[in-house]
């Protein structure tokens, strides 16, 4: 049996790994093990209605100005409930996106790793499971950016930690993808169509 590691981000683009692997691993006897790097989120703080600014002295009686005090920042969200979201939120993007996999009698796993440096998350990840290939899509950037910022695939493969399969989505994947992650959110399966 093989394992395979799956990244994915969350993004429409990211599920066209799937559909090609599901054509790769069609005859092998593979074990899939999905994953999702969080990034630590921020807190997300509450922006205080605009109250309007005091005149200055002559546009109050006794000519003294009014000086309001800026209010303290509310919390919509604290750093907390945004890591405890975002960790949700991936696992339920994890979930959706094994549903085709395990309705093709693939054993899939998922697991969400939180990290400030995802490609770096990954590498470790992959080195510590020991995985046969890793398997991941592109955003399909590349370029200068590439060469100037590098990219998570690109440092993935440099790593030399496995064999890696990367696969870059067409737009009609990516509406199509989008279209499904939509019906997925709304109590739908998510399905995507062969590569």
């Amino acid at each position: 049996m093989i394992s395979v590691l799956v990244t994915v981000d969350g993004s429409p683009e990211s599920l066209a790994v799937i559909p090609a692997l599901e054509k790769l691993a069609s005859d092998l006897e593979a074990r899939v093990q999905l994953l999702t790097v969080v990034e630590r989120p921020r807190g997300t703080i509450r922006r205080p209605i605009a109250l309007p600014r005091s005149t200055v002295a002559g546009g109050y009686p006794g000519g003294t100005p009014i000086v309001q005090e800026p209010e303290q920042p509310q919390w919509a969200e604290t750093g907390e409930q945004a890591m405890t979201r975002a960790i949700a939120e991936g696992r339920d993007f994890l979930r959706a996106a094994a549903q085709p996999l395990e309705a093709r009698g693939f054993d899939v796993q998922a697991d969400v790793v939180v990290d400030g440096n995802v490609s770096k998350a990954i590498i470790n990840y992959a080195r510590r499971n020991k995985f046969d290939l890793i398997a991941m899509a592109t955003h399909g950037r590349g370029g200068l950016s590439d060469l100037v910022q590098g990219s998570v695939g690109s440092a993935v493969v440099r790593s030399g930690v496995a064999p890696v399969l990367l696969t870059r989505p067409s737009k009609s994947q990516v509406r199509t993808y989008r279209a499904s992650i939509a019906r997925a959110g709304r109590g739908g399966a998510l399905q995507l169509p062969a590569t």
